[in-house]
């Protein structure tokens, strides 16, 4: 074998756990917020119990062109950049307890409000992975691939 001796020219992606999606049409999205993709209308928007449709997709990380004014959705133009597969760190997660609850999963009733019981039909938006006291602790968020994985199982 030998080892290169010239520019490899490649393409790929940098961030792979970044995504964009069309806002849902009047949707308005915060930066830092979490996310859903609603399989059925194409677009993203805050979690929602009620909606089958929705995989989590992370959070909110701002506008596709920079301009976090356009974070409410027009359902033709605004897209938001989210992050998923990340680590949200001590954050307050209702029904929290001990470090027993290391590995549970975590359910989104909207975009900022996250619990260890679904309120209704949503995805797990991921697991907690370190307790520090009461009902704050580190949540690591599933990719999109691993919330899909989910949603099929």
């Amino acid at each position: 074998m030998a080892d290169p001796t010239a520019l490899i020219v490649r393409d790929y992606e940098v961030a792979t756990n970044r995504y964009e999606f069309l806002i849902t049409n009047a949707e308005p999205l915060v930066v830092g917020g979490l996310a859903g993709f609603d399989t059925n209308a194409g677009t993203v928007e805050f979690p929602d119990p009620t909606n089958v449709d929705i995989v989590p997709c992370g959070i909110v990380e701002g506008s596709y062109d920079g301009d976090n004014a356009n974070l409410t959705g027009d359902g033709v133009n605004n897209k938001a950049i989210c992050a998923a597969g990340l680590t949200l760190r001590n954050v307050n997660v209702t029904n929290v307890a001990a470090a027993s609850n290391i590995g549970d999963l975590v359910y989104a009733t909207d975009g900022q409000i996250m619990a260890l019981t679904q309120f209704g039909a949503e995805m797990p938006i991921g697991h907690v992975i370190k307790w520090y006291s009461g009902t704050e602790c580190d949540v690591y968020l599933f990719t999109f691939a691993e919330a899909i994985l989910h949603k099929n199982s």
